[in-house]
């Protein structure tokens, strides 16, 4: 990734997703309170690995028009 970056908020440190997250990502895609929120987020563990692997090579396309920007507690 070329442009990096990370925000610190307190006890909250965000970042750029790695595909080392896809623990954390699946622990968290199976808590009641982010599905009631987010169905879309009931992943099957071939779903969780595609939704990985678009935001980390989104990074490198990254587009300052496109608000969109996933970061990782």
């Amino acid at each position: 990734m070329n442009n990096s970056f990370t925000i610190y908020a307190g006890t909250v440190t965000l970042g750029p997703f790695t595909l080392e997250d896809k623990s954390a990502l699946a622990a968290l895609s199976r808590q009641p309170e982010i599905t009631d929120m987010l169905p879309d987020w009931k992943m099957t563990e071939k779903q969780l690995n595609e939704f990985l692997q678009f935001i980390v090579s989104s990074y490198e396309r990254f587009d300052p028009q496109d608000v969109r920007i996933m970061l990782a507690d």
